[in-house]
């Protein structure tokens, strides 16, 4: 096929380009599209990072959806606060056994 360009475009070159415009996309697809490994992407969706759609074992994404969550990530300029890390995280479980601990020893005692 001829672009408008006079160059020839193979037919691989032109499934690949409609694979960018169908609406629904496989994770290779973004992946070549983000730039990202696929390795990286499946840990994405897996935390829920990434907008994707799963039907049963079946990732797919929508272009816009992706487009959007891109722009979401932009950082303009060097003002962005960066939070620091919670070194200690209470742990809500170890509260109440703590709990149970205390008044099964109470018991035991009083």
């Amino acid at each position: 096929m001829l672009t408008l360009a006079g160059r020839h475009e193979s037919p691989s070159d032109k499934a690949q380009e409609n694979r960018f415009f169908n609406e629904y996309l496989k994770i290779e697809d973004i992946s070549d599209y983000l730039n990202i490994k696929k390795k990286t992407l499946y840990a994405m969706v897996e935390s829920g990072e990434i907008p994707h759609f799963r039907i049963g074992r079946l990732i797919r994404f929508k272009r816009d959806d992706v487009d959007l969550w891109m722009e979401a990530k932009k950082v303009i300029g060097s003002n962005q606060t960066v939070k620091p890390k919670r070194l200690f995280k209470p742990n809500t479980r170890n509260q109440y056994i703590d709990k149970v601990v205390r008044k099964t020893i109470d018991g035991l005692t009083g």
